[in-house]
């Protein structure tokens, strides 16, 4: 009986998945966050991230102190905020 329900099935072997997966299946994709409503494209939010953190050089090197700080994760994403802010920053890439 499981088997056949989509919104329990693993999604790319995580947690994380399924449990997003069964909440939207019974509350919907509405988080409850009004910012989430109407979000800018990424490019658009990306410009202004990078443009409030101080510049694209600026967010590279707390991006390199995250991950040598083992926080590859969050460095990750600020590194994604730079490349669709300047997809030619090639420290970025």
């Amino acid at each position: 009986a499981l088997e056949k329900c989509w919104h329990i099935r693993g999604y790319y072997g995580s947690l994380s998945h399924n449990v997003k997966a069964v909440y939207q299946r019974y509350l919907g994709w509405f988080d409850g966050n009004p910012a989430h409503l109407w979000e800018h494209p990424p490019v658009e939010s990306a410009e202004r991230y990078v443009e409030c953190m101080g510049g694209a050089d600026a967010v590279v090197a707390k991006a390199r102190d995250y991950a040598e700080a083992g926080d590859p994760r969050f460095a990750a994403t600020l590194l994604n905020h730079v490349v669709f802010a300047d997809a030619s920053h090639a420290a970025a890439r």
